[in-house]
């Protein structure tokens, strides 16, 4: 998860950095080269995935649910949802219902809180919640930034981001040996100290710092996915992380357009 998240970051930092140029070479018809470029990209992605990424070898167990699902001719299903639910909610030893629940709440708050220091693991932070276009705004209004000075300090925050996930985990789980709660603990209070001091910024620099402080956001959520990998059972690890993708997918539906 964590190679993922940083695979996905470096590709937004060549994201940041592109963009950057084009809008110094490019003076007309800027946004159709931004787009088509990143719609050409998009395509390209999609004729690998279907062409060159080979198919995943599953067992027979897999094959007869498969078969047993296209039996019911229905792709979406409430049934499903009552499933993942009751895998959410079921009682647990040693009190792993609450706290699949408290992991699942912290997803969610991860998605409205802090993804505005950084957030580069989701699609849904980009598409979906508008965070990213309200903070260019709120900075330009406080700090005077231009679109440049924003995809700048973008492209330094996925670099940082790139170096200090790998480092992060190399040191706190390999060198120290601290264990996966404990890891999760130290990135949620490093998000949510990196919040404050970004509500309470009155200057680029203070800005950059607070941002920086929270680099190590773009683990919270693999870390918390694996600590709930860790509470249920092999078999009900699936449903668990569909709830938890839903929720992170629809949290910003429910709350932070009307809040902005």
């Amino acid at each position: 998860m964590t190679v993922l998240n940083v695979s996905l970051t470096i590709g937004m930092l060549s994201g940041y950095l592109v963009s950057t140029e084009i809008y110094k070479t490019v003076h007309t018809n800027v946004n159709f080269v931004l787009f088509g470029t990143s719609l050409c990209c998009m395509i390209l992605i999609l004729m690998y995935t279907i062409f060159l990424l080979p198919e995943i070898v599953i067992n027979t167990e897999e094959i007869e649910i498969s078969e047993e699902r296209r039996s019911k001719k229905s792709f979406f299903s409430i049934s499903h949802i009552k499933e993942s639910l009751a895998v959410l909610l079921k009682n647990r030893p040693s009190n792993g219902r609450a706290l699949l629940i408290l992991l699942t709440a912290i997803i969610v708050i991860d998605i409205l809180v802090f993804q505005d220091a950084i957030r580069f693991h989701s699609r849904y932070d980009f598409f979906f919640s508008g965070e990213s276009n309200f903070k260019f705004l709120s900075l330009k209004a406080s700090f005077h930034w231009t679109a440049e000075d924003y995809n700048v300090f973008s492209a330094i925050l996925s670099g940082v981001a790139v170096v200090t996930s790998l480092a992060g985990m190399w040191l706190l789980n390999r060198v120290l040996g601290l264990s996966g709660t404990f890891t999760t603990s130290l990135v949620l209070s490093m998000c949510c100290i990196s919040s404050v001091l970004i509500s309470l910024s009155k200057s680029s620099t203070g800005f950059y710092s607070s941002a920086l402080f929270g680099c190590l956001a773009v683990l919270l959520s693999p870390l918390i996915k694996s600590e709930i990998s860790y509470v249920v059972p092999n078999s009900e690890i699936g449903k668990s992380i569909c709830v938890t993708s839903t929720l992170e997918a629809i949290a910003p539906f429910c709350c932070i357009s009307s809040i902005y």
